[in-house]
């Protein structure tokens, strides 16, 4: 005849350990899934920050290319403020070329700072 588990048939020492070895698991999962939710809301919030840093960008690009580059004019630092948040524009000239530096800062303290060149030749419009 074989021998039986003692653990199998006497069952004061079986449920505990499979009770906790199931509450751990449980509780990882919990654990896990908590971390990922909170790194994921931090992601959506500063990928947010960014498309409003971009957006901010873009309309002050657009505006110191209106206001100055149209008219070849090159003032030394102009200041933008959009509602969702405020470009520092400053240029440097060298040659033919321009470079802009924008320092952007959003409503919610984001700050981006970005470069961008231009050709003196291509910003001149047609009479």
């Amino acid at each position: 005849m074989k021998k039986q588990l003692h653990s199998i048939h006497k069952e004061k020492g079986f449920f505990l350990p499979s009770v906790l070895f199931l509450t751990t698991i449980v509780l990882l999962y919990f654990s896990t899934s908590l971390i990922t939710y909170k790194h994921d809301v931090q992601l959506t919030y500063n990928l947010i920050e960014q498309v409003k840093s971009q957006t901010v960008f873009q309309m002050a690009y657009v505006q110191y290319k209106k206001d100055y580059l149209t008219q070849n004019k090159i003032k030394e630092t102009v200041e933008y403020s959009f509602p969702i948040g405020i470009a520092e524009v400053k240029p440097t000239v060298t040659g033919e070329i321009i470079q802009l530096e924008f320092t952007i800062q959003t409503n919610n303290d984001f700050k981006y700072s970005v470069t961008k060149l231009s050709n003196i030749n291509t910003n001149v419009v047609a009479p």
